[in-house]
């Protein structure tokens, strides 16, 4: 009887707790799905105001302008000549996106290759504004500039 009992009140448990999950009340998932675990490379900078796209040509012999975000607060990556890591903060439910204390190593710069590193500070300063972020399963955007520019990425991981 008291088996009955207890096999009774778990069933009516399982049944209660599978309930609350399948719609109605409860947190509703976030519209964004999460970054953790994902690697970017950066395909364009997109101008929305002037409707202008400056392409990022792959680079040869490795992945450049790539960023993988390790943890739910950790990102790593390489720019054309740097490597970087820093802190993030996402909150999904509004798809706001914060780097904060981004660093990356520096070697010494050659004054006949300034132009390429011109590149890397691009990056950096655009990386350092962004606020908000897309994505899909192919494709992350990173808002800066109160929306009016987007960094592009693909994915690659």
């Amino acid at each position: 009887m008291k088996l009955i009992f207890l096999v009774m009140l778990l069933l009516c448990l399982i049944g209660f707790a599978t309930a609350c999950d399948e719609g109605g009340g409860g947190n509703p998932e976030p519209p964004t799905t999460t970054l953790i675990g994902t690697k970017w490379m950066l395909n364009a900078y997109v101008d929305t105001e002037n409707n202008t796209i400056e392409a990022v040509p792959p680079n040869e012999w490795w992945d450049s302008f790539t960023i993988f975000f390790n943890t739910d607060s950790i990102v790593t990556g390489v720019s054309r000549n740097y490597r970087l890591a820093g802190l993030y903060i996402a909150d999904y439910s509004k798809s706001e996106l914060f780097f904060i204390s981004i660093g990356h190593d520096t070697p010494e710069v050659n004054e006949d290759d300034f132009d390429v590193y011109e590149e890397d500070l691009k990056f950096f300063a655009a990386m350092e504004q962004v606020r908000y972020f897309t994505r899909t399963e192919t494709e992350l955007k990173l808002f800066y500039n109160n929306k009016n520019n987007y960094l592009r990425f693909e994915r690659r991981r």
